[in-house]
């Protein structure tokens, strides 16, 4: 798939998610700009094992690599991407896919377990690296 056509899949996916929004949301607007939030409370406390995290990190890394291959074969100038925010939505896409659509995506973003741990291990690995940003840490 050309590069071009998965940022268009991409944006009309947003598009036509962000269109939709389900029941337990809360919505403002302000200056032509619609906010969407979910009215559920983050877990700031995954309970997420550290094999589970480090087999998550090499997951992310698994994709990054097969992406940037993928992608870099089609383009032969520069190429800019970011693996995690791309792994990140299709995480959370992955929360409303059942059966094979289920199986396909963990298989393509290298997970080497079920949705009942991708998830909060995600969310622990977002936390570190939001927590890391907001201390002024340097990555």
């Amino acid at each position: 798939m050309k590069p071009q056509l998965f940022v268009i899949i991409w944006f009309l996916i947003i598009i036509n998610c962000s269109q939709n929004p389900v029941e337990n949301t809360i919505t403002t607007t302000s200056d032509d700009i619609t906010f969407v939030n979910s009215s559920r409370q983050r877990n700031v406390s995954p309970q997420v094992n550290s094999d589970d995290l480090d087999l998550l990190v090499t997951a992310n890394n698994t994709f990054a690599m097969n992406m940037y291959k993928k992608l870099s074969s089609a383009e032969s100038g520069n190429l800019f991407f970011s693996p995690l925010s791309i792994s990140m939505a299709l995480t959370m896409t992955l929360a409303g896919a059942k059966n094979n659509t289920e199986t396909e995506m963990i298989t393509t973003l290298s997970y080497p377990f079920g949705q009942d741990k991708i998830h909060p291990a995600n969310n622990a690995l977002d936390l570190i690296l939001s927590s890391a940003t907001q201390d002024n840490t340097t990555l």
